[in-house]
C-alpha cells in the first residue's frame, strides 16, 4: 500500500445514546484506518456495538463526536446534498436483504440507477452486466419471493454495485444463511474485490467469515476496539481476551486442570512433521488433545494441543525443540 491514504479513516469517534434518562455509550474513541483495496473484518460479540459502527460509517447514525473519512471526505461536515452524493461512493448490503418485494430483480437493481437519473438504454445494460456478475442473468424478471436467501442476497450485491461505489459495507451479510450458501456469498464477494478493487468492510460475530475473506480484522468489544490487525497475526499471536474468546472459542482447553500446550503452525511449519521429529528428538511420548487447520486470508494456519509431560526436564526438551522449529507455542489448560 506505501504511503497510500486510507480509503476509511475513523478518529476518536464516539456514540452515545440516551435511555430511560440515562446516557448509554454505544462506541468510544474508535480509531481505525481502513486500506484502499481491503477487504476488512469487524468483528464483535452480540451487543459489542459493531452494527451501531457501520451505521456511523455511512452517516445512517450520526456519531456523537469524531470523524469518518472516506476518500478523503469527512462524512460528519457534509451537508445533506453532499451526503446524498456521497452515499453513492458507498454501497451497503444487510442482513435481511431489504429488497422491494414488489419490483422485480431487474427492477431493484435499476432502482439506484433511476435515482442518479442514469439514461435508461445505459442503465439496463449495467444492471444486466451485474445480474451476470453475481450469476443471475437469468433470473432479471423473477421477484424475490421467487428465489432463495443466498439469490435475493446476491441481487442486494448488484444492487449495492449499481452506482459504482469504492466501498461496500457488509452488515452481518451472511448471518441469515445456510453454511454453504455463506461460503458461496463469500467468495463472489472476495472475487468483487479482485476484480472491481473496491474496499470492503464487513461486520460479522461469525468467526468463519473473518477467516475465509478478510485481510485485516478488528475486534469490538463494550464499544472499544479491544485488538486489530492482520487476521494471521491475531490467530498465532491474539494478546486480549477478547481476541481469545474469538480466535480459540475451544472450551474443552479453558475449564480444566491438566497443562497443555498449544502449538501454532503457519507458513512452511504446516507441512513438516514437527511432533513426530518433536518425540523422536526429545525421547518424550506426548498425547495429542485437539488438532485443526483452516485457511485464513492468503495463508493456512493449524493448531495442535498437545499434553506436556510432568517430568521438567522432559518438558524443556519439547519447548526448545519447538522453538528451535520457529513453531509458536502457548500454555493452556486441557480437561
Amino acid at each position: 500500500m506505501g504511503n497510500q491514504s486510507p480509503m476509511i479513516a475513523i478518529h476518536q469517534l464516539k456514540k452515545t445514546y440516551v435511555s430511560h434518562g440515562q446516557e448509554v455509550t454505544a462506541l468510544q474513541e474508535i480509531n481505525l484506518e481502513i486500506p484502499q483495496g481491503d477487504i476488512f473484518g469487524i468483528i464483535g460479540m452480540s451487543g459489542a456495538g459493531k452494527s451501531t459502527l457501520i451505521r456511523c460509517m455511512n452517516l445512517l447514525e450520526r456519531p456523537t463526536a469524531g470523524e469518518i473519512i472516506i476518500d478523503g471526505q469527512d462524512m460528519t461536515r457534509l451537508s445533506d446534498k453532499e451526503l446524498r452524493q456521497m452515499r453513492l461512493s458507498v454501497g451497503m448490503i444487510f442482513q435481511r436483504f431489504n429488497l422491494l418485494m414488489q419490483s422485480t430483480v431487474e427492477k431493484n437493481v435499476l432502482f439506484p440507477l433511476e435515482i442518479t437519473h442514469t439514461p435508461k438504454k445505459e442503465a439496463k445494460k449495467r444492471a444486466m452486466e451485474l445480474l451476470n456478475l453475481v450469476g443471475l442473468g437469468d433470473k432479471a424478471g423473477a421477484y424475490p419471493a421467487q428465489l432463495s436467501g443466498g439469490q435475493m442476497q446476491r441481487v442486494a450485491i448488484a444492487r449495492a454495485l449499481a452506482a459504482n461505489p469504492k466501498v461496500l459495507l457488509c452488515d452481518e451479510a451472511t448471518s441469515a444463511l445456510d453454511p454453504m450458501t455463506t461460503t458461496a456469498i463469500l467468495d463472489l464477494l472476495k472475487s468483487i474485490n479482485k476484480q472491481l478493487g473496491i474496499t470492503i468492510v464487513v461486520i460479522t460475530h461469525e468467526m468463519n467469515v473473518i477467516r475465509r475473506i478478510c485481510d485485516q480484522v478488528a475486534i469490538i468489544d463494550q464499544g472499544v476496539i479491544a485488538e486489530q490487525g492482520a487476521v494471521g497475526e491475531i490467530f498465532t499471536n491474539p494478546r486480549t481476551a477478547a481476541a481469545k474468546r474469538l480466535f480459540r472459542p475451544n472450551k474443552t482447553e479453558t475449564s480444566g486442570k491438566k497443562k497443555a500446550l498449544r502449538l501454532i503452525f503457519a507458513g512452511q511449519t504446516i507441512y513438516e512433521p514437527v511432533i513426530s521429529g518433536m518425540i523422536q528428538a526429545c525421547g518424550v511420548p506426548v498425547s495429542i488433545i485437539s488438532a485443526d487447520i483452516e485457511q485464513m486470508g492468503d495463508g493456512i494456519y493449524g493448531q495442535t494441543t498437545i499434553e506436556i509431560p510432568e517430568d521438567q526436564e522432559a518438558a524443556n526438551r519439547i519447548l526448545a525443540y519447538l522453538a528451535e522449529q520457529g513453531v509458536k507455542t502457548e500454555e493452556v489448560l486441557a480437561s
